[in-house]
Formats: structure tokens, C-alpha cells, sequence
């Protein structure tokens, strides 16, 4: 009976420990795609676009429900952590979408979409990666990467509000990725701290009850 008091307070305490040594975890996905535009696939470029970089930047929380969903895809709102830069073009704090889709046969794909408001014009702007099959493994967010090329990637928008649709696209060729960030906690939480405490306090009354027996 003592040996098992004292097996059940050691356990108790090395499970606190165990508690103690694994900080709690916030996760987000990072999001990264580089890459070059071109050549020009369709509509216009009036930008000169053909040939620049292409950068897409931010982060999601991993715990985000998609906003929309169908049979093999899902939209997810990226915060206003999007950073884009398109040629020698940058722009940031996008409220930004990104499908994820994963049909039952065929490419994968991964579409960025958003509104640039900085230029005076208010462009609606698409990115469209086709990605090899097997990339994705279902539609939530996940961690992945894979090398993108044109003509099946491609980056096009759109100019509202005209009589007349201005329109283009340009291949994307390079790589994209999403990743799996942690960030441990540097001081432990108070559920940390109390199972710890708990785990002290058992094993010290379980070591006070067997030796008050062993006198006897």
C-alpha cells in the first residue's frame, strides 16, 4: 500500500512536470508566394507588369472557419496582415480571401483575392495557383508548398466602374507555401503553474501519509 502511494504521487508530479515543459501554443499559418509575372496572357498590361515580381505575404490563424465553402472548396478572410507586391508595387493591409481548392481528380489550387485602393482605381485583383495534385489534403488550412508556373498560374484583375472592361493576366512562375507557426509561451500559464503546484502538494502528502505509517 505504501509502495503504491508513493508510485501514485511520483506519477502525479511527473505528469506537472510534463505540463510544465509544454508551454501552450498559439498557432497561425504563414502564408508565402514569390514568384515572376509574365508573359502576358491576356488583356492589357498597362502597368508593365511582364516581367516584375510577384510577392504575397501574411498570416491566418489556424483555428479560422472558412467564411464559404462547396463541394471541394473552401474561402477563408485573411486579416489585414496581407502584404502584397506586385512589380515595383507594394501594398499592404488587405482584407484579402484565399480559396483552397481540392477536387477529387486534377491540379490543386490556391487563389488569392483582393481590392488594390492605393493606385486611385480600385482594381479587383486575382491570383490563381494551380498547384499538383495530392498538394492539398482536404480544404482547411494546412501547412504546404509547391513550385507554380504559367500558363495554369496565373495573376489577373480587373478594372471596375468603367463602360468599357479593362482587363488582364500574366503567368505566375515560382513558389508557394504555407506554414505551420508556433509561438510558445515564454512564461507558463496559470493552469500551468497550478497543476504543477497540485502535483507538489499530492506528492508531498502522499511522502507526510507514508511515513506517519511507517512510525505505527
Amino acid at each position: 500500500m505504501k509502495l503504491n502511494n508513493l508510485l501514485f504521487g511520483v506519477t502525479v508530479l511527473a505528469l506537472s512536470f510534463v505540463a510544465l515543459s509544454s508551454p501552450a501554443r498559439a498557432g497561425s499559418i504563414d502564408l508565402n508566394t514569390s514568384g515572376t509575372l509574365g508573359p502576358v496572357i491576356s488583356g492589357i498590361d498597362p502597368l508593365h507588369l511582364n516581367g516584375g515580381n510577384f510577392l504575397v505575404t501574411g498570416s491566418i490563424d489556424q483555428n479560422t472557419a472558412p467564411i464559404s465553402i462547396t463541394a471541394d472548396s473552401a474561402t477563408y478572410s485573411i486579416p489585414g496582415n496581407l502584404d502584397v507586391s506586385v512589380g515595383t508595387l507594394v501594398f499592404s493591409g488587405f482584407y484579402g480571401t484565399m480559396t483552397l481548392t481540392d477536387p477529387s481528380s486534377g491540379p490543386d489550387t490556391l487563389a488569392f483575392s483582393f481590392m488594390v485602393s492605393d493606385l486611385g482605381f480600385v482594381p479587383v485583383v486575382t491570383a490563381t495557383m494551380s498547384l499538383p495534385e495530392g498538394t492539398l489534403n482536404g480544404t482547411g488550412l494546412q501547412e504546404f508548398s509547391a513550385d507554380v508556373s504559367q500558363p495554369d498560374s496565373v495573376f489577373a484583375f480587373q478594372l471596375l466602374g468603367v463602360s468599357t472592361a479593362v482587363t488582364g493576366a500574366l503567368g505566375i512562375t515560382g513558389v508557394t507555401s504555407a506554414t505551420l507557426a508556433t509561438s510558445p509561451s515564454a512564461v507558463p500559464e496559470p493552469g500551468t503553474l497550478g497543476s504543477l503546484a497540485g502535483g507538489l502538494l499530492a506528492f508531498t502528502l502522499v511522502r507526510r501519509r507514508a511515513g506517519a505509517r511507517a512510525t505505527k
